[in-house]
């Protein structure tokens, strides 16, 4: 192969190019880093954990709670006067639960969490995709470079 068909390929390797991807693919994934960590701050009490409520809907669940608790002693003391039994913790899950699928406040908090964590959900996977995509660059980066060594003139 002589000087000026490697000179063909190298130019046909358009480095430039890829190194202009690699800047935007990188800008691109600081920028969703940046948006996702933005979201998450301004919408921190809305966030769940895997395996319980958000702030928020724990609050309200306390608020209801100690409704319940104030608005049903009086029924509870006529209760116990009339059954003799006493009123259960049991009781108060129940009226809790039931809140949770009546209380049109409780409900458009864990509704607004759902949609949180949806969206926190979304950004990881965007951030995900953008970090393969610069991996991905960065190794097609790699091969022209071997390509370019492979190519360059001895000595």
């Amino acid at each position: 192969m002589d000087f000026e068909e490697k000179v063909g390929y190298l130019e046909d390797l358009n480095t430039a190019k890829l190194i202009a991807d690699i800047k935007s693919a990188e800008s691109n994934l600081e920028k969703l880093m940046l948006e996702d960590a933005s979201y998450r701050n301004t919408n921190v009490r809305y966030l769940a954990s895997y395996n319980d409520d958000c702030v928020a809907v724990k609050e309200l669940d306390a608020e209801l709670m100690m409704t319940a608790q104030n608005t049903a002693s009086d029924v509870y003391m006529a209760l116990e006067r009339m059954t003799g039994k006493k009123p259960t913790a049991a009781l108060m899950e129940n009226w809790l639960v039931t809140a949770r699928k009546t209380n049109e406040e409780l409900k458009a908090l864990v509704e607004l969490q759902y949609k949180v964590t949806f969206q926190c959900d979304t950004y990881k996977l965007k951030i995900e995709m953008a970090k393969k995509r610069v991996e991905s660059l960065k190794g097609v980066l790699g091969l022209r470079t071997a390509q370019i060594l492979f190519l360059a003139p001895e000595g």
